[in-house]
């Protein structure tokens, strides 16, 4: 009995680390997912209006997508030379397997 009752915590124990493994492997692809949208997003902008820097992501959000993709949307904000900032949001969907990023945009406030 002694045996049963031991191995019913070890199991319990083992469960509950896995659990939050899990956790935390989730986390990090959706915190890679933002990573790699941002760092798109910010080339996008910088490029496509050349003036404009000081570009910061206010706000995350990410969603998954059927074949383990992303949808990260949110909010920023961006600064040209000499005027006061501007707001944006964006969206991207980003394919966590090669790195794809599709649907990339940006709309001004």
């Amino acid at each position: 009995m002694q045996t049963c009752a031991k191995n019913l915590r070890l199991l319990t124990t083992v469960l509950v680390v896995v659990f939050f493994a899990s956790l935390i492997n989730v986390s990090a692809r959706a915190a890679n997912a933002a990573d790699i949208a941002h760092r798109l997003l910010r080339n996008k902008i910088l490029r496509e209006a050349g003036d404009r820097y000081d570009v910061r992501f206010l706000s995350t959000h990410t969603d998954r997508l059927p074949g383990g993709g992303r949808n990260v949307t949110g909010r920023g904000r961006f600064r040209r030379h000499g005027s006061r900032p501007q707001t944006f949001t964006y969206h991207a969907n980003v394919d966590k397997r090669n790195h794809d990023v599709t649907d990339v945009g940006y709309d001004i406030k």
